[in-house]
């Protein structure tokens, strides 16, 4: 289950987020009646996205093979759903509604293990069941992650906390065994905890655009670590990184050198390392055997003759083995 995005997005904006009472007309209603009666008794997935339904639609107990609801951009407040009612329902996603919290409850032991809450009013991480796998919950108020809110889902292994407020994240974070992909982008971090780096299950790290002045001395021993977006930060430095990282991002910054850090890394596909301020030797590019792509555009890279001819002949290598460089 991949989101993570690159380079320069931008945090979806939703007017909606923001809205005390719902704006629609009777002529622009979608009709939940009459698409209801088309449907089969059977079916598995139904998606109501855009039905402007300001409560939870229990005409869908009729359904009882339900897997998969989606209620994306609605007006729901609230929601209390149970298993008796949705005994298979493994995802559900009320992306862009109005709920807040203490305002969503599974009852009678209903545990779907993706859970799509982005786009609300959440100001904490809810406390859903122990079962959720896949949580999403971007673009909230969610200020900061603690020690209860680790203890409320120490099982997930997809949290996206994408453009919330976040400053804090708690060092109990490492608790967290099975997490494999973690999604901190367009928060206000100014530091990860060092305890991050015990985390030995987690394949996919993203912090960019934060206010991260340095990464945790330790993070060399995340030897889990595939994929680590740092680009848009404070980084002034490098401290040596996991070996068998396959893409590394860290564009964006203020960093002189990355040779050093990158030489090891002979797993690595894909490395940014563009508007730093790095100069110099580009021999260290060479002697990656499976990357295919380098960015490394706007950095301090001189324009004698002499190094023109140089850098020419480090890019035509890199081209001739079939290396993007941009």
């Amino acid at each position: 289950m991949k989101v993570i995005r690159k380079f320069n997005d931008v945090a979806a904006v939703n007017p909606r987020r923001t809205l005390t009472g719902a704006l629609f007309t009777r002529s622009n209603i979608k009709d939940l009646e009459a698409f209801l009666k088309t449907q089969k008794d059977t079916i598995t997935t139904i998606n109501l996205t855009d039905y402007t339904l300001e409560e939870f639609p229990h005409q869908l107990k009729r359904f009882r093979n339900l897997k998969t609801i989606i209620l994306k951009d609605n007006y729901i407040r609230s929601a209390t759903l149970d298993k008796k009612d949705y005994p298979k329902l493994n995802m559900i996603s009320f992306q862009n509604n109005l709920l807040r919290d203490g305002t969503l409850k599974f009852t009678s032991g209903l545990k779907p293990t993706t859970i799509n809450l982005s786009d609300n009013h959440f100001t904490r991480i809810p406390y859903l069941h122990r079962k959720v796998k896949y949580l999403f919950l971007a673009n909230s108020s969610i200020s900061e992650v603690t020690t209860r809110d680790v203890r409320k889902i120490r099982k997930v292994q997809f949290l996206n906390l994408y453009a919330n407020t976040i400053t804090t994240v708690t060092p109990k974070i490492a608790r967290m065994k099975k997490l494999k992909e973690l999604d901190l982008y367009r928060n206000q971090l100014t530091a990860l905890p060092s305890h991050i780096t015990r985390m030995k299950n987690l394949e996919t790290l993203a912090i960019s655009y934060n206010e991260i002045g340095e990464l945790p001395a330790g993070i060399h021993a995340m030897r889990g670590l595939k994929t680590l977006y740092t680009h848009h930060n404070k980084l002034s430095m490098l401290p040596p990184l996991p070996e068998n990282l396959e893409t590394l991002d860290v564009g964006h910054n203020h960093l002189q050198n990355v040779s050093t850090q990158v030489l090891p890394l002979k797993k690595l596909k894909s490395l940014d390392y563009s508007y730093n301020q790095v100069a110099g030797n580009l021999d260290f590019l060479l002697e990656l055997p499976h990357i295919k792509e380098i960015y490394l555009m706007e950095n301090r890279y001189a324009g004698s003759e002499e190094e023109e001819v140089y850098f020419s002949r480090i890019f035509t290598t890199l081209v001739s083995r079939g290396v993007a460089v941009k």
